[in-house]
């Protein structure tokens, strides 16, 4: 190239020179213009193919003949032609054909360079055509090239295989395009006859080869013969070993020799041909961006590629690394891509990929990026791609709007996903295959919407489900899928029974749901949620036939759908609670609690931790209540209590307990437990992956082998093994033994309360004893009821000032309640009596599932100064998510003297934008700032740093140097999303001064990396009010978030605190806790709570609702 350069330099110096005659200037001119193009050949660069353009054209404008001209002009034209193929752009394309054409004019017939011409002319033609998709112009082109040959008499030999692998290029893309077999039979025949004729010397063999190698692709595609793919494939090994590196249309050849692999790969099974087709496509990448040049312009291309390998690795091998790697290749390609079909094919797979990751993970972030990619598809205009791409975009589209509103629950997404899937069944050249997804997904959509519409949507919605769900069926292909759709219109004739409980539909319905069962493979995982349905319309059928038979019938599907061991865990589970209701039903307590265990034992694997909370919140909600039932069951069996407070804990506070586990054994990043613990995480990932609907596209779904997931199941147990074996780890997701718990009960009583329609009951942890005490008097159903009033009645976020005294009246008689129902019988248990001096009380922790965990039991009793009949005469409460976190913190407790920091750190928000002023709240800090800083003159321990109004990355920054941190702001707790609730700050647009809410989620203070701290004070709205919903077990609010990121105590509200009650509380707790001794002991958090509390109820016994709700949350801590 270096020396092309010079050439050129000194065929410019020429040029300047004004003595030289007009042909030499031409010639000179015509030289440049080739050194140019070669120029462009050697290195892509655009520009120098435009410069060597406008040389060629100078030369036209000189006085030539008309051979020359006709010569120039073609040779115009073919340059216009590759600025076409690298740019894409049309003007290129139709200035090319002017040209050629203009050339072919002013050649006579007779002339043998004529078919230089016509071939010329014949390729510029034929790429219209493949713009266009015009058959006219592929026939045209093909005519022209015929017409070239005709000259053969009167060339070369080599000249005549160049007009035959002109004609061969055309008949190729003629196939390609219309899928004519005579054009794939011509092409073969020539293909052939070309390779063999053309020898390894001359410039053009390595070219014609791979045209060879490609046509013979396509002939095992058309006619599925092996040793046509095996022989594309030895003949592009034998020209890429030969090529030189150099060549610029090695990185296509290299492409196209990986695509060849995955082939094979797909056609055999072949593991190490799908591995070489991806060697092959870092080869490409390799060639096509060497280190000191920018990337070739179709890099997007082959990064595509490389996803779709990576893909289909995943899919062949379920490793998630393969399937994160395909993600980040296509979102890279898609970054690059910057021609509009290329765009959208790429968009495609991207958005198919992480589709692919949200059905193995369940992370709503990939459904939501999937979503908005394939929004942008389908907003093309005008249309990009063909009416079957168009088609299948509105279907994955429609699917996924699906799968969002049965997450989310947004009816807004299912009608969208209604309207997208009428958009995939409109157009009018669909084939059966892509009509049938489209059908399966609009049948599934319409029974939705049918199903949930309040009245019942017309009938005719539902008729138009079945009646597509049947077109679906017919055009299903394979066993499996027909056994899927079978299994789909079985589901949608259920919902059409409960309308009118025809018996002999249900009948129909059972034998469709048989047959489904019985195409599926043994190992099959869907077999697990297809054995339960048939079970369920087993039991429909029993319900009107009460024969006993079918409800035999029934229990033996679910049993059958809970020992599918290749089913993911949640399938499973789904199954156990029909089998535990059933075994309730009949009282059968030992079956059930068997059932119940074995089922609790799977929760841990369907919440990996790598997921979001907002993921983990979505699985563990379909078991919310499993772990309460457990208990209530091994009660009944007659098992220990301690047995009884084991199986309650395997179903709650998964996702804090998992993260205080970790925080306590954590190893470093490059320690053995670390890998350990990342392939944990890994196996139950693989072990929860879900195939996905078969409506989805076959580049969606998974194809590795169901026995993956038993072998998956075992690695996993032997991981478990390995991680336990560890120093420090022995107790890794192990319930603590009984000996451990009964030393918790050293220094107080623990109260672990459970309501189900059972039973209820008080398991009591005290001394060296774990008991139980039956409470007959809490009624699951009337204490729901009761809960329900107090959320809807009695502190409502949004109650008017007039309704004050009736809710304080309410709020009265609802501690009197809890004291009647459930803390009197514990108190009389315990036997604890009133004292006058709350330094000498004992100390209790309430450990509450289900909605219990709502109440306010610490403050339960009856109304008035005068009677000792209440908690707060009797002892110092505490409350604690879960037994596990009591566990945790007593282990890694600490006192201020082994605490890196003592500086406290005050946090105030007065006004907040969008939520009422905190008056109070400046005094409130400035009041604690007074009490710290006349201890620290004392002691010189106490630094105070003040945080007024920050922005929620200010509290972030500075948290991780603070002992104490007291908060006095706004808070939100999101009882539909616990993960959500939040602190609230504030943020500054830098433009406007605009001010807005800066929210600091306790997924952000969870995840925060801190040493241990003592105290966090939330002296906020609802920091310690839990989810009134299915989450209620997993006990996540702002406090307990707070835990989890280090805080040994903190202090919360259960509900809306009053400002005034605020300020009042947090400054009689900060002068009681930071008084009489060096320094303060973590024993003194919930004694000096209790007496702020006592002293604000002595106060204003007549408004419970202003001092009831600030809780403490903390471990269990060794005696002053």
């Amino acid at each position: 190239m270096e020396n092309i350069s010079l050439h050129i330099q000194d065929l410019e110096k020429a040029l300047e020179a004004t003595n030289i005659d007009e042909d030499t200037r031409v010639k000179k001119i015509l030289e440049l213009s080739s050194g140019f193009r070669k120029n462009y050949e050697n290195s892509g660069s655009l520009t120098e193919l435009e410069t060597g353009i406008k040389w060629a054209k100078k030369a036209l404008s000189c006085n030539i003949n008309e051979n020359l001209k006709a010569d120039v002009l073609a040779q115009v034209g073919m340059m216009l032609l590759l600025g076409h193929i690298q740019t894409k752009e049309t003007p290129y394309l139709e200035e090319a054909i002017n040209h050629v054409a203009a050339a072919l004019a002013i050649t006579p017939t007779e002339d043998p360079n004529r078919a230089r011409v016509l071939r010329d002319l014949a390729s510029c033609v034929s790429r219209r055509a493949q713009l266009n998709n015009s058959l006219s112009d592929i026939d045209q082109a093909l005519q022209w090239g015929r017409d070239a040959i005709g000259f053969g008499n009167q060339h070369s030999q080599s000249q005549i295989l160049w007009l035959k692998a002109g004609l061969c290029d055309t008949l190729y893309q003629s196939y390609e395009m219309f899928r004519r077999a005579k054009d794939l039979e011509e092409a073969v025949k020539i293909a052939k006859e070309l390779s063999i004729q053309t020898s390894k010397a001359e410039p053009h063999w390595a070219s014609r080869n791979i045209l060879y190698a490609s046509i013979l692709h396509s002939k095992f595609e058309k006619d599925g013969d092996l040793n046509d793919l095996e022989e594309s494939i030895r003949v592009s090994e034998t020209v890429l070993k030969l090529s030189n590196r150099r060549n610029p249309r090695l990185p296509s050849w290299y492409q196209n020799y990986s695509i060849m692999l995955s082939a094979k790969a797909q056609q055999t099974g072949s593991l190490e041909d799908l591995d070489r087709a991806i060697d092959a496509n870092e080869e490409c990448l390799s060639l096509s961006s060497p280190p000191d040049a920018n990337p070739s312009p179709q890099w997007p291309v082959f990064l595509t590629n490389k996803a779709i390998l990576l893909a289909k690795k995943y899919r062949r091998g379920g490793d998630i690394q393969n399937l994160d790697s395909s993600i980040a290749c296509a979102y890279q390609a898609a970054k690059l891509s910057s021609h509009r079909v290329s765009a959208i094919h790429i968009m495609h797979n991207l958005a198919a990929a992480l589709l692919t990751r949200f059905l193995r993970l369940n992370a709503i972030l990939d459904l939501e990026n999937a979503i908005q990619i394939s929004r942008q598809i389908i907003e093309v205009d005008p249309p990009v791609s063909s009416e079957q791409s168009r088609s299948r975009a509105f279907t994955n589209f429609s699917l996924m709007l699906f799968l969002r509103y049965k997450r989310k629950g947004s009816t807004e997404d299912l009608k969208n996903a209604k309207r997208a899937a009428e958009r995939s069944i409109s157009f009018p050249s669909l084939n059966p295959t892509e009509l049938g997804h489209s059908f399966q997904n609009l049948a599934v959509i319409l029974g939705e919407l049918f199903s949930i519409s309040e009245p019942r949507g017309p009938i005719h919605d539902l008729d138009c489900s079945i009646e597509y769900a049947e077109k679906a069926l017919k055009s299903a292909e394979g066993p499996i899928l027909r056994a899927g759709r079978l299994a789909c219109l079985g589901s949608l004739l259920t919902i059409r029974y409960h309308e009118n409980k025809n018996l002999v539909l249900l009948e129909d319905i059972i034998t469709k749901v048989e047959e489904a069962l019985h195409i599926l493979p043994f190992d099959h995982q869907d077999k697990s949620e297809w054995s339960l349905m048939l079970g369920d319309l087993f039991h429909l059928r029993y319900g009107s036939s009460s024969d006993i038979q079918d409800f035999t019938e029934s229990s033996n599907w679910y049993r059958k759908a809970w020992n599918h061991q290749s089913a993911p865990p949640l399938a499973r589970i789904k199954a156990a609670r029909r089998l535990i209701e059933i075994n309730i039903t009949n009282t059968n307590w030992d079956d059930g609690l068997s059932l119940a265990h074995e089922a609790l034992k799977l929760v841990y694997l369907i919440s990996p931790r790598h997921l979001d909370w907002v993921d983990q919140q979505h699985l563990l909600s379909i078991v919310s209540g499993m772990g309460s039932e457990a208990c209530a069951l091994a009660l009944n069996a007659g098992m220990s209590s301690y047995h009884a407070l084991e199986v309650l804990e395997l179903g709650r506070g998964v996702i804090l307990g998992y993260g205080m586990e970790l925080r306590a054994v954590s190893p470093g990043a490059s320690s053995p437990g670390s890998h350990l613990l990342k392939r944990f995480e890994e196996l139950r990932a693989e072990i929860n992956q879900n195939r996905g609907p078969d409506l989805l596209s076959n580049d969606i779904l998974l194809d590795w082998a169901e026995g993956k997931r038993a072998a998956a199941f075992r690695e996993l147990q032997e991981t478990l093994d390995r991680i336990r074996e560890l120093p420090g780890m022995s107790k890794f997701l192990r319930f603590p033994s009984e000996e451990e718990i009964t030393t918790l009960g050293h220094s107080g009583a623990l109260i672990v309360l459970n309501t189900t329609k059972i039973r209820s009951d008080a398991i009591i942890i005290r001394g060296n004893e774990v008991s139980t005490l039956p409470m007959p008097l809490l009624d699951y159903n009337q204490f729901r009821d009761q809960i329900k009033d107090f959320i809807s009645k009695i502190i409502p976020p949004t109650a008017k000032r007039s309704l004050v005294p009736i809710r304080n009246q309410r709020m009265t008689e609802f501690l009197a309640w809890l004291w009647d129902n459930i803390a009197h019988p514990v108190v009389r248990y315990l036997n604890l009596e009133p004292r006058a001096d709350p330094n000498h009380l004992p100390r209790v922790w309430w450990i509450c599932t289900g909605l219990l965990s709502l109440a306010p039991l610490h403050a339960a009793g009856l109304a008035g100064l005068n009677t000792t009949d209440n908690v707060l005469c009797r002892a110092i409460s505490s409350y604690s998510p879960t037994i596990r976190s009591l566990i945790s913190y007593a282990v890694n407790s600490l006192d201020t003297a082994d605490q890196p920091s003592k500086k406290c750190l005050l946090v105030e928000m007065p006004t907040t934008p969008g939520e009422r002023p905190l008056t109070n709240a400046p005094l409130e800090v400035d009041e604690i700032a007074r009490i710290v800083a006349d201890i620290s003159d004392q002691r010189a321990v106490f630094p105070i740093e003040k945080l007024h109004r920050p922005t929620a990355q200010d509290v972030i920054e500075h948290l991780p140097n603070a002992a104490f941190v007291h908060f006095a702001c706004h808070a939100q707790a999101d009882p539909l999303d616990p993960s959500n609730s939040k602190l609230i700050f504030v943020r500054q647009d830098p433009n406007t001064g605009a001010e807005f809410p800066d929210p600091l989620s306790i997924r952000n203070i969870a995840t925060m990396s801190m040493k241990p701290a003592m105290l966090a004070y939330l002296s906020a709205c609802s920091s310690a009010k839990g989810p009134a919903t299915g989450l209620v077990d997993e006990v996540l609010h702002i406090a307990s978030a707070f835990q989890l990121a280090g805080f040994q105590h903190v202090i919360g509200t259960l509900w809306q605190a009053e400002d005034r009650a605020c300020r009042n509380i947090s400054g009689d707790f900060y002068a009681s806790f930071l008084s009489g001794r060096e320094d303060p002991h973590p024993r003194e958090v919930s004694l000096a709570l209790h007496k702020a509390i006592i002293k604000q109820r002595k106060n204003r016994p007549e408004l419970p609702i202003s001092w009831a709700p600030f809780v403490h949350i903390g471990p269990i801590v060794k005696d002053l």
